[in-house]
């Protein structure tokens, strides 16, 4: 990548970082002035013309854009380049096409991996609970399993439970699979599954962050994590969750999205939640992998991209 290129994704960087607008705010309003001139340009006169709820900055802009503090993030990312791991804005070609279309999308995306599986969109996310019972890991393994030996990607949050069983079989597959995940791209969390994102990044695959790389996980992290993987995908996967359960917070945001929401057979008998969600339009109680290849076939696409500002 040219070093204009590097230094409007620094100017991306900076500006999200230091604006304590939501994201989906921030993004559309980089997208809507492209070149980072006009992009300084336009976001001074924003700001200086702006609305209560327009982005507002830890610091006056000049520090926020001061020369100092870009090329310190000119540095960082190409020092994760040399470590594998990529950076994609939403004024880059690669972004994902899916995520686009989402109004939270995150302004820019580490990816530690194979920044090519950005571009599945005919991906199925799957979710649940990380206490997940025995049968519930069975059939999230299973699913997982066939749904991937059709071609759907797989994508999931490399959290225990199912969303373990869930790569797991995608890559017992022979199929592609991503982990959307709620820490920095170098801290893989849980510990216990760092080999797993190893083996998801040399099988073809990525580890996908909105956060900074070295970012640890927070409470509000992580439901973050969940708006954007159902994004990514054409449709939510729901296997084990609880009324409380991140898994569920997942199922309402895809319903909010536009994207299918597939509800485990086993999840819809056991779960008072569940058997509501699974009256509304978009949800679809599944018993098998097919069930749910079927389902995303038949998905309406994305819309097109949404002008937030």
């Amino acid at each position: 990548m040219n070093t204009s290129a590097v230094r409007r994704q620094a100017i991306v960087v900076a500006l999200a970082t230091a604006a304590r607008a939501r994201a989906g705010r921030v993004a559309g309003l980089i997208e809507a002035w492209q070149e980072a001139d006009d992009l300084i340009e336009h976001w001074e006169r924003a700001i200086a013309h702006a609305p209560d709820d327009a982005p507002g900055f830890e610091s006056n802009l000049s520090d926020v854009l001061a020369d100092e503090r870009i090329e310190e993030i000119v540095d960082l990312i190409v020092g994760e380049a040399e470590h594998g791991v990529s950076l994609v804005t939403v004024l880059d070609e690669g972004y994902p096409r899916n995520l686009r279309t989402i109004e939270g999308r995150p302004p820019f995306l580490w990816i530690r991996g194979h920044v090519a599986a950005l571009a599945w969109q005919r991906a199925v996310a799957i979710v649940g609970t990380r206490q997940a019972s025995a049968g519930a890991r069975t059939l999230a393994h299973a699913m997982s399993m066939q749904i991937a030996s059709s071609g759907v990607a797989v994508l999931s949050g490399l959290a225990l439970g199912v969303d373990t069983e869930a790569h797991e079989g995608a890559l017992a597959a022979g199929g592609k699979t991503m982990a959307v995940m709620g820490t920095g791209t170098s801290m893989v969390y849980p510990r216990q599954n760092e080999r797993l994102a190893e083996q998801i990044v040399e099988s073809g695959g990525a580890l996908v962050s909105q956060f900074m790389p070295d970012a640890t996980g927070r409470r509000w992290s992580f439901p973050m994590r969940n708006a954007v993987m159902s994004g990514m995908a054409l449709g939510t996967l729901v296997i084990e969750a609880s009324e409380t359960s991140g898994a569920k917070l997942q199922a309402r945001i895809a319903l909010q999205q536009g994207r299918r929401l597939l509800l485990a057979e086993p999840l819809v008998e056991s779960e008072a939640w569940a058997r509501r969600y699974a009256e509304r339009r978009g949800a679809i109680t599944v018993s098998t992998a097919g069930d749910v290849v079927r389902a995303l076939q038949s998905a309406d696409p994305p819309p097109p991209q949404l002008a937030l500002c």
